[in-house]
């Protein structure tokens, strides 16, 4: 869904418990991550 949204020109912000999965997997398609919940939900929009 995620490599969908970023082809689709999204931004895409990812979230998982295991920081070092997410980083490899936003790296492989090109979205951000994030470190928690919590700053997800309080990041302001661009």
């Amino acid at each position: 869904m995620v490599r969908n949204l970023v082809r689709a020109g999204h931004e895409v912000t990812v979230w998982n418990r295991t920081l070092n999965e997410a980083a490899d997997f936003a790296r492989e398609v090109g979205c951000d991550v994030t470190n928690s919940l919590v700053e997800l939900a309080t990041r302001p929009r661009k």
